[in-house]
């Protein structure tokens, strides 16, 4: 839902289920948070569940990620995405959205030294397992 930098540096997140246009704790902080930078994100479910596991943005250390839209057929190719992940990242991961996963092998592909490189490699696995375990559709993400 909301993201802001706290002064360590590092990433804060708040995550609700509910809208945030009516939520009164959202309101109540807004009022005494001061930032350079702030990222939210409204979700709208594409199939997993509604929790706050599942909420965006999702974070690992200074990074954080949120994504717009789905990966084709992620059902079919979770799978090949999960092997993709680090051992160590795989253990961070605790959610169940096309989102989230796409981060983790973003992650162990390079992101922290090559951003444009890492999303790049992140994103090849999601093209070919749609193309060759989801018949003739393509994959479609945009990172967030």
């Amino acid at each position: 839902m909301c993201r802001w930098l706290a002064h360590s540096g590092t990433p804060v997140l708040l995550r609700e289920v509910g809208p945030a246009w009516s939520n009164r704790n959202l309101r109540e902080i807004a009022g005494h948070v001061r930032s350079p930078l702030f990222f939210g994100h409204i979700r709208a479910s594409t199939g997993s569940p509604v929790q706050r596991t599942n909420c965006h943005p999702f974070r690992h250390g200074r990074w954080m990620w949120m994504h717009n839209g789905a990966i084709a057929e992620f059902h079919r190719i979770r799978r090949d995405l999960v092997l993709a992940v680090d051992p160590e990242l795989f253990l961070s991961l605790g959610g169940s959205t096309d989102s989230e996963l796409m981060f983790h092998p973003a992650l162990t592909f390079g992101l922290e030294d090559d951003p444009p490189g890492a999303v790049a490699r992140m994103g090849r696995p999601c093209v070919h397992c749609t193309r060759t375990k989801a018949s003739s559709k393509r994959s479609r993400t945009t990172p967030g």
